[in-house]
């Protein structure tokens, strides 16, 4: 976890590999394009409600875009991916959070923090799909600055993990590596699995 109390250095971006690999991964779940999921939209309203906080929003960060697919307090769908804080949230394994957008030179200019909704503190948790690619965030944003301890950190953690799982069972379904990846938790429960 990084916090920002000042300007430093932003992560550097995945490698080539990395990245195709990541991309891949987004174009097989087909979250993009699919309708809005009222499961993934209850999830966020949660967490917004559980840290207080004014917008929370659910991430896929293709290769061009940050694709919004849920949100709360805010109505924005799309940005470039040049123009997201979630871009640098997917380079890390764990979360990134910035106390004040303001006072780092890449993101006062970001159309989200320098227009509406206004964004002046963001917290992002990777949404990590088949245990190793980032294939966006969850992220909790406010228009004032401040700071979240390590218990909220911890819990943004939790939701974010939930909510890979979520993805995972609704959208990866049909793909065996599922299914193999969940057995053993079936048989752990005395389930037969066939």
């Amino acid at each position: 976890m990084q916090l920002f109390s000042r300007p430093e250095p932003l992560p550097d971006p995945l490698p080539a590999v990395q990245e195709k690999a990541r991309l891949n991964c987004l174009d097989r779940l087909d979250i993009i394009g699919a309708p809005d999921d009222p499961a993934i939209e209850n999830l966020v309203e949660c967490v917004a409600r559980f840290f207080r906080v004014p917008m929370v929003m659910v991430s896929m960060v293709d290769q061009d875009k940050q694709w919004i697919k849920a949100r709360f307090g805010l109505d924005t769908t799309e940005t470039d991916r040049s123009d997201s804080i979630c871009q640098y949230t997917i380079a890390r394994s764990g979360l990134f959070v910035v106390r004040d957008t303001h006072e780092h030179a890449e993101f006062r200019s970001c159309p989200m923090v320098a227009g509406y909704p206004f964004v002046r503190f963001y917290a992002g948790s990777p949404v990590i799909v088949q245990g190793q690619h980032a294939v966006g965030a969850l992220c909790i944003l406010d228009r004032k600055p401040h700071a979240v301890g390590e218990k909220e950190l911890r819990w943004l953690r939790h939701f974010s993990s939930i909510l890979s799982q979520m993805i995972e069972i609704n959208y990866l379904v049909n793909e065996d590596r599922l299914i193999q990846r969940y057995a053993p938790q079936r048989r752990s429960f005395g389930c037969r699995v066939s």
